[in-house]
């Protein structure tokens, strides 16, 4: 009589199947950590660009624009020497406002300002009528339009300074934003802008 020896059959026991399974999840548990990790991180990157994107533009066209500040062409008997900074509400403890005006090559007067209110800047938009006043309201205020558009960032610092410099006054400009859902992504800004035109240091007046 032959007897057969039956082959050892191969496979995993119970307990190494759920080992197996444990570990597989740790793995992808981990990997998902990783993949969300990176995702905020580039989120909060792209968020940051573009605050500091939007921060850098404003300034330069601030700073274009202020440039002009008591300019006038040769022969021209407008009186357009006097640049303001002031406060749209007089208990603030720095100023948050810049008025001024020019003329130009036509022999037009044209007027600009800029102003922080309510975390936006706000631009001056009545080109032909003088303002001596920091409105606390540019919000609601027809002569004023909005400057920073993205509702994602929010100004939280607008700062104008004017400095006497022995050839030229020279107007500081500070300008910081941060995150609207996360504060501790901000951004800060200096320029220095050399008023050419020599307008005379003014305060204006508070809008409340």
């Amino acid at each position: 009589m032959h007897v057969r020896h039956q082959k050892n059959q191969g496979g995993f026991t119970l307990v190494e199947i759920l080992v197996s399974l444990a570990l597989g999840l740790l793995i992808i548990g981990g990997a998902f950590t990783f993949f969300l990790g990176n995702l905020k991180t580039s989120s909060n990157m792209l968020s940051q660009s573009k605050l500091q994107q939007e921060i850098k533009s404003t300034a330069d066209f601030i700073q274009r624009d202020l440039r002009r500040a008591g300019y006038k062409p040769y022969g021209s008997a407008a009186t357009v020497s006097n640049i303001y900074t002031g406060k749209t509400n007089g208990t603030l403890s720095k100023e948050n406002c810049v008025l001024y005006s020019y003329i130009d090559e036509r022999g037009l007067l044209r007027v600009g300002g800029f102003l922080l209110d309510n975390n936006r800047l706000y631009m001056y938009t009545n080109k032909s009528t003088a303002i001596t006043t920091c409105p606390a309201d540019a919000a609601t205020n027809s002569n004023w339009a909005v400057l920073t558009m993205d509702s994602n960032n929010k100004i939280t610092v607008f700062e104008p300074s004017i400095e006497d410099d022995a050839n030229r006054p020279l107007l500081r400009i500070t300008i910081q934003g941060e995150l609207n859902n996360d504060a501790k992504i901000t951004f800060a800004l200096e320029e220095q802008i050399v008023l050419q035109n020599m307008p005379t240091k003014t305060t204006a007046n508070s809008g409340s």
